[in-house]
């Protein structure tokens, strides 16, 4: 209940925290090690901080492995300037913004980490991040599960992220998100998006119920949503755009409110063995593109 900071580590410091308790931190953070410096918060607890619980600045590291951040104001963990947080295991819930923000080239580590009920996102990684929170439960963002910008990177195997308020999953700007295995569905907008030269890894993943588009890539960007269920789309169930490539290979893109599988403007999906309808007759160029899809002569082959 420090009226400023409860825990900082400056200029090269250390703290050995392990187990302790930096909640209520009424205008800044339960815990934060700037300027090249370390603390050790293993197991500890700091939540409901004016700004965020658990922070790293200018090239400092973290070990906060199985803590808990729950309901700050900010962000539960925010990783900045270059710094390494390490948050496996751990419990951040109800951030007033991001349950974990990290920037300018920091490094945060957060592999089956409960992360859900974020006030923006579940995830956030921005300009040159690398983020790891395979397995963890990121459901219920208020905003996106995942977001990943400006050349990030973000290790998401076998995440839950349904239940998001925008996208359950976004790489924008040159980003790359790993998703196989995961549960993204129930987006109120869609589930999955690559932009702008982005590459989103998305096989065998539930990517359906969205409001709008289950998946869409557009601005010369790849997905590759191979045998995952994309049924069920207020819009077009997969859609692709201005120079991009799906590989929906047994992709499902059943009971869309539109078309099943949409290409526009030089764009490439590779649709073989996949059930649903096409924006086009499949295996012919347009100027919109070529979806390749199966024929009734490939059916009959051998027969």
């Amino acid at each position: 209940n420090a009226l400023d900071d409860c825990m900082v580590a400056y200029a090269g410091g250390v703290i050995d925290a392990r187990y302790a308790d930096v909640s209520g931190a009424v205008n800044n953070y339960g815990v934060i090690a700037t300027r090249s410096s370390y603390i050790n918060i293993e197991g500890g607890t700091a939540n409901d901080c004016g700004a965020s619980g658990i922070a790293a600045n200018r090239g400092s590291v973290v070990d906060a492995t199985g803590a808990t951040a729950n309901n700050n104001g900010g962000h539960n963990v925010y990783a900045h300037n270059a710094s390494v947080i390490v948050f496996s295991e751990g419990t951040a819930t109800y951030a007033g913004e991001d349950n974990i923000h990290a920037n300018h080239g920091s490094i945060v580590n957060a592999r089956l980490a409960t992360l859900t009920n974020a006030g923006r996102n579940a995830v956030l990684a921005y300009g040159g991040v690398s983020i790891s929170v395979d397995g963890a439960d990121l459901r219920n963002a208020s905003y996106r599960g995942i977001e990943a910008t400006h050349g990030s990177i973000v290790n998401g195997q076998n995440v839950r992220a349904s239940g998001a308020g925008d996208r359950g999953v976004l790489a924008y700007a040159n980003s790359f998100i790993d998703i196989d295995g995961a549960d993204v569905s129930g987006a109120e907008v869609r589930c999955i998006e690559a932009t702008r030269g982005s590459v989103i890894n998305a096989q065998n993943v539930n990517a359906s119920g969205a409001g709008d588009k289950n998946v869409i890539a557009y601005g010369a960007s790849t997905i590759n949503l191979n045998e995952s269920d994309a049924r069920n789309a207020g819009g077009n169930g997969v859609e692709c755009s201005r120079g991009s490539t799906i590989n929906a290979h047994g992709v499902n893109t059943s009971g869309a409110g539109d078309t099943g599988f949409v290409v526009f403007t030089g764009s490439i999906i590779n649709a073989r063995s996949a059930t649903g309808s096409f924006s086009q007759t499949v295996n012919q160029i347009t100027s919109n593109g070529i979806i390749f899809g199966d024929e009734p002569e490939d059916e009959q082959e051998g027969e």
